[in-house]
């Protein structure tokens, strides 16, 4: 976009940016002209901040022991994500949700004694 300097009233001889008064005109004119090409104009151009990708979340090191179920929760820090259980991989139910504090999170749950899947999302 080019911007330029406003021009002149008609009144000053060459008009454009290069001001003179003319003999009709008055002492404000040449105060206008001399206001006029004596403005600038600064622009400052400043690259975006790059965000980088969320990191999506992953549930790792499981370990299970009589009746408890561990993992490690990895994600976005600050991300609020649910932690979803199945039976069949079809039907998902809700177990928790867990804001990370940090890169990652230990977690620990209570589990009946059959056969579960584990997924994680984030929240919404």
């Amino acid at each position: 976009m080019e911007t330029s300097l406003p021009r002149c009233p008609a009144r000053c001889s060459a008009g454009g940016n290069n001001c003179r008064p003319t003999r009709n005109s008055r002492p404000t004119l040449r105060r206008c002209c001399a206001a006029l090409t004596a403005q600038s104009i600064t622009l400052f151009v400043v690259p975006g901040v790059a965000v980088p990708p969320p990191i999506p979340p992953a549930l790792s090191a499981a370990v299970k022991a009589p009746g408890t179920f561990a993992f490690t929760l990895t994600g976005q820090t600050g991300t609020n994500y649910v932690i979803q259980s199945s039976s069949d991989l079809v039907n998902w139910s809700p177990v928790s949700t867990n804001t990370l504090t940090g890169s990652s999170s230990n977690l620990l749950f209570t589990v009946p004694d059959a056969v579960l899947f584990y997924r994680t999302k984030v929240a919404q």
